[in-house]
């Protein structure tokens, strides 16, 4: 059977369909290979299929996005930590609330200049940064270890937000590469 269209606008066709798709957001093979390099390879999955889909979205703009989720993260965790150490009776869980924030506000001006050093290019500066926004997650955990246990969502939210730090630190290699 012969088609009604010549070669050359089936080529064109298939080459169209070929930019279309391979400009709508990064491929899935890149976004397995980032999270293959993180702790929690699900979450990244998780948290990268959910904002890949965007058009002409490139690493810089996936780390970007990152890099928001994360500061929103630490400022819904601030808030948290706010309101528990006004709730709590315990004086330990108190100054274990308290000494978290602190980690907080640190970390949240680190995610702020880490912004900073993505828009000028700096990705092992955005590195670094996670590096030490890794550092006051950790510190802020290691407060509530035995025998001082949270019964708040606050492990969760130190869990989810170190999960977040990890595909900054991954992406910010690549980009430095």
């Amino acid at each position: 059977m012969a088609f009604p269209f010549g070669s050359s606008f089936l080529a064109s066709l298939l080459l169209m369909f070929l930019f279309v798709t391979s400009s709508y957001g990064m491929s899935s093979t890149k976004i397995a290979d980032i999270c293959s390099r993180t702790l929690n390879h699900s979450f990244c999955l998780d948290v990268l299929r959910s904002t890949h889909r965007k058009p002409d979205l490139d690493l810089r703009g996936l780390a970007q996005i990152t890099l928001d989720l994360a500061s929103s993260n630490a400022t819904k965790t601030i808030n948290l930590l706010h309101s528990l150490i006004k709730q709590t009776k315990s004086p330990q869980l108190r100054e274990s609330y308290t000494s978290c924030s602190q980690n907080y506000d640190t970390l949240i001006g680190d995610l702020d200049q880490a912004k900073k050093y993505l828009s000028s290019g700096d990705h092992s500066g955005v590195n670094v940064i996670t590096a030490g926004v890794l550092a006051e997650i950790s510190d802020c955990k290691e407060r509530f270890e035995e025998p001082l246990v949270d019964p708040s969502t606050l492990p969760k939210k130190n869990q989810d937000l170190e999960n977040i730090c990890t595909i900054i630190l991954v992406i910010s290699n690549v980009l430095s590469q």
